[in-house]
């Protein structure tokens, strides 16, 4: 098969394409439709064919427009009057304003040069001499480095599929240990023979530092990220399909592969992170259920055990977004141990579950399947991938085919519910297919097409969910931003290189030595290295570093401190509220229940009044006394008031009254305790002694008792 690949940055209207695509969002065909217009406006005659249409297409915009997309333009236009049929011909009806057409792009074309003209300056600052045209094609490549839109720069008969697994921009997904690269020789060759900076890490700072300022530059770049999104969705119609809307996905299952999965958790950049979000909830608003493999399980397990053992041996780990996740958590090897027990448990929060691997009965298999461990060798022999990595996707694959029962009227949902693996590797995609065209006997695989396949990569899925009127800057925004902090991975030989150097200055400076060697790859440290030397290699000596290097080391060390302090301050502010909190708890408690002693108290009043009570009973006494004194004999009389008084100098004597006060007032306190005790509630339990002493503090009986008694 031969394929022409159409990133044509050479053709000046490719990028203005996209771009011009960007200002319908709601509806990508109407600007389809005013490119199909444009060509045939400028054509000679009034007649054009599909295939002059879709070659014209291609010659002046520099994008492959497929057949079932063409078909769905002319038929708009046929509605509208514009076009129509001739001789199984399209003949032009309407007019065209060819002048405003081109204005519009030439304004477009003004801000690209710009654009390209930065760029290219950019590079020149760093030692990097790029003509228009490989600048405009290393944008592209950032731009599109997932493959949001594969399809749409590649020409090629609409018969055919895509199965050149290279043409694919990927993620490369093998996680090697540096024990594996130093024992490969091929591989340590491979790794001399690298740049320190690759073209597309100053690409990415570039674009990085566009997005990071208001202005047109920013706009176009927002805009042709947003026609590839556009564009990508609107090309996964298949070709019997008369409307613009896709079927629905509810209750249609997902299964998400490793590193979208640790994404989604926050093991990436921040950008990354933020769009494996957007995806899951674009599947689960509009009813998608998120599940993932048993295997996929075991490979999160993987890679969070390969980072730790990486930082365990003082190196950043290998797997870009490992390093990055590393480096937002200080290189804590605690936090990586404690997300990776926790995955499971955190997933399933947010209503993503692991699926237990199903058994297909043999019926199934002779129907629908296809060999498994065909698949796995294929894939082995033509990447370079781990083992068990191969054999886990392979599986996945299968599973995925085998739960579709064969069905590949879509590439996911509709009313039979048909499931996809989704991937952030597009590799896979063009393995899938490379295998299918290779296995053209298999009758099992013939419904397996460039845009119906069991697997999807989470970008096109995204551009298919999206829906840009709601939220038209946000996703592509994102994931320019996601492309441009990937382009900027550091190389292996960088990585070696800013080793050799931080571990020569920390024999010679010990106190150095506790600093991490991942610590040195942050966008601080990094910016501070790319300037120093130039980004040129001969600048990455011990001799011109050293003196960087240290003062990144110091400038780590400050900023330790600076952390520290701030730590500190913020555990100062906790320590504050938590005080606040626990006061305003324990006000709350003790006012609700403070003087309010029952029964017992009013006891305790009465003995705390003991000589009063007892002075008007003797009053009493001693009026009836008085009256006694007309019945009875003097010599009785005078016992009685002996008693009397003696029993009145007893009562009243300060020691009885004391020690009667200290037995009510202990008794009435254990029940007042036992009363707040059961009382409280939630929080309040948290603070029982201080709330039932400061209750017993601020009764004010208990507190007369207590100046009585202290007398």
């Amino acid at each position: 098969m031969t394929l022409e690949v159409m990133i044509q940055m050479q053709n000046p209207n490719a990028l203005i394409a996209m771009a011009q695509v960007s200002g319908s969002s709601n509806n990508p065909y109407s600007v389809f439709c005013e490119y199909i217009k444009y060509c045939m406006a400028i054509n000679p005659t009034e007649l054009m064919t599909i295939t002059e249409l879709i070659n014209s297409i291609s010659d002046q915009f520099g994008i492959h427009l497929p057949y079932n997309v063409t078909l769905q333009c002319m038929q708009i236009l046929s509605k509208f009057g514009y076009v129509s049929i001739q001789n199984k011909c399209y003949h032009r009806d309407g007019d065209f304003d060819i002048r405003a057409f081109e204005k519009e792009r030439d304004d477009y074309r003004s801000v690209e040069n710009t654009l390209i003209s930065g760029l290219i300056e950019y590079g020149n600052r760093y030692g990097h001499t790029w003509t228009t045209d490989e600048a405009r094609k290393l944008l592209i490549s950032v731009l599109d480095r997932r493959g949001i839109a594969f399809d749409i720069f590649l020409k090629n008969d609409v018969s055919e599929e895509i199965t050149d697994v290279e043409l694919l921009e990927a993620e490369d997904i093998e996680i090697i240990e540096d024990n594996d690269i130093e024992n490969d020789n091929s591989r340590m060759e491979q790794i001399n023979n690298q740049p320190i900076y690759e073209d597309l890490f100053f690409v990415g700072k570039f674009i990085q530092a566009t997005l990071n300022t208001q202005g047109s530059m920013r706009d176009y770049l927002i805009k042709v990220c947003q026609g590839l999104m556009l564009c990508s969705a609107a090309y996964q119609l298949p070709s019997s399909d008369s409307g613009v809307v896709f079927d629905s996905i509810t209750d249609t299952s997902f299964f998400f592969d490793t590193k979208l999965l640790l994404r989604f958790l926050g093991c990436a950049g921040q950008a990354a992170v933020e769009a494996a979000k957007e995806l899951v909830d674009l599947i689960q608003t509009n009813g998608g259920k998120i599940y993932y493999y048993a295997q996929t399980l075991e490979e999160m397990n993987r890679a969070f055990e390969k980072a730790i053992r990486s930082l365990q041996k003082n190196q950043p780990p290998y797997d870009e977004d490992m390093r990055l996740f590393a480096l937002k958590n200080k290189n804590s090897i605690d936090v990586l141990y404690s997300k990776k027990t926790t995955i499971e448990k955190e997933l399933s929060s947010h209503k993503i579950f692991k699926r237990a691997n199903e058994t297909f009965d043999e019926k199934s298999r002779l129907q629908f399947g296809f060999d498994r461990l065909d698949l796995q060798q294929y894939m082995q022999t033509h990447l370079s991938w781990e083992p068990k990595t191969v054999e886990n996707d392979a599986l996945a694959i299968w599973e995925t085919h085998m739960k579709r029962s064969g069905n590949y009227s879509e590439y996911c949902g509709t009313k039979d519910k048909l499931p996809v693996f989704v991937t952030t590797n597009t590799k896979l995609i063009g393995i899938v297919l490379s295998y299918k065209e290779n296995r053209a006997n298999t009758t099992n695989l013939h419904g397996w097409k460039s845009n119906r396949l069991p697997v999807i990569s989470d970008v096109r899925l995204t551009c298919r969910l999206w829906n840009p009127s709601m939220n038209q800057e946000r996703l592509p925004v994102l994931y320019l931003t996601a492309n441009a902090v990937a382009a900027q991975r550091p190389t292996q030989k960088y990585i070696n290189r800013i080793k050799d150097v931080v571990e020569q200055i920390q024999k010679s400076t010990p106190e150095y030595s506790s600093i991490c060697l991942a610590a040195y790859f942050d966008d601080k440290v990094t910016d501070t290295i790319l300037n120093a030397t130039v980004g040129l290699e001969e600048n990455f000596e011990i001799g011109k570093l050293a003196s960087t290097i240290d003062e990144v080391i110091e400038f780590k060390a400050r900023e330790q401190e600076k952390e520290t302090a701030k730590y500190k301050q913020e555990c100062d502010v906790l320590t504050k509220e938590r005080e606040v909190a626990r006061q305003k708890t324990i006000d709350g408690a003790v006012s609700s229940h403070i003087d309010h002693l029952g029964i017992k108290g009013f006891f305790l009043w009465l003995t705390l009044h003991w000589d009063t009570i007892f002075m008007c009973v003797f009053l009493i006494i001693s009026a009836l006394a008085s009256f006694l004194d007309k019945l009875i004999t003097g010599v009785l009389l005078f016992v009685v008031v002996l008693i009397i008084q003696s029993i009145e100098k007893f009562a009243l004597s300060n020691w009885l009254k004391k020690k009667i006060l200290n037995l009510v007032l202990n008794s009435t306190k254990e029940t007042y305790k036992n009363k707040i005790s059961k009382n409280l509630r939630g929080n309040e339990l948290n603070f029982k002694d201080e709330i039932i002493s400061q209750c017993i503090e601020r009764t004010k009986l208990f507190k007369k008792c207590e100046d009585v008694l202290n007398k």
